[in-house]
């Protein structure tokens, strides 16, 4: 029986993994496209969860998987840097992206924990608000940490040879507009709907460089 090389599937990680982690993402009930709501309306926001209760659990599963995956591919990606320019700083991308994760991961399972509540019992109802507060806490922060983890992978990339260096910069610029995306999200509620709106753009940005690399890695195998 065949093996595969760690390189060779962390390309393949790099390609399905924010793919199926961005589906999924647009796909959560009161998001983007399923009962749309503003994020920082938490009883509109509740509701869309509770009325789609399966698919919050559906994709309450998937976005860890996925996300996991991609984390795998940025591993895999930073130990080709071993002895050569920009090893240093990404290795800042492997723990700043392994805190995202966890972030992530936990505020999934704290959707997990809101989608089983009915809303018929008060008792339950009832902690539901803090326990979504606590949930859109640590996505804003795995935003927050995540861009940082991408600009310093994107920064390192910019100094290899043969490397697309144009792209890498215009990633590190679009970690910077996450970042302060997050943060403004994070400090002001109102803005948090758009803010959202434009941290999705990024992350649709971030899967289709995430797609070229994890080519390259498979290629170059």
């Amino acid at each position: 029986m065949g093996t595969i090389s760690m390189k060779k599937l962390g390309g393949l990680s790099l390609i399905v993994g924010p793919v199926i982690a961005l589906v999924c993402y647009f796909l959560q009930p009161g998001g983007m496209l399923i009962d749309a709501a503003d994020p920082a309306d938490a009883a509109a926001s509740l509701g869309a969860v509770w009325a789609n209760t399966e698919l919050a659990h559906i994709t309450g599963l998937v976005i860890p998987l996925g996300l996991i995956m991609l984390f795998f591919g940025i591993m895999s990606l930073q130990e080709t840097f071993h002895g050569g320019n920009g090893q240093s700083i990404t290795r800042y991308s492997v723990i700043l992206g392994f805190i995202a994760t966890i972030a992530w991961v936990l505020s999934s399972a704290v959707g997990h924990v809101i989608a089983g509540i009915d809303p018929t019992q008060a008792t339950q109802v009832a902690t539901a608000g803090p326990l979504y507060a606590l949930q859109l806490g640590m996505s804003n922060m795995g935003a927050a940490v995540f861009s940082l983890a991408v600009l310093t992978l994107s920064l390192g990339i910019s100094t290899r040879e043969g490397a697309n260096k144009m792209m890498a910069m215009a990633i590190a610029a679009v970690s910077v507009v996450l970042l302060v995306t997050a943060l403004i999200g994070a400090m002001d509620s109102s803005q948090l709907e758009t803010m959202n709106m434009i941290g999705g753009i990024c992350f649709i940005v971030y899967t289709l460089w995430f797609i070229t690399l994890g080519l390259e890695m498979s290629k170059n195998e």
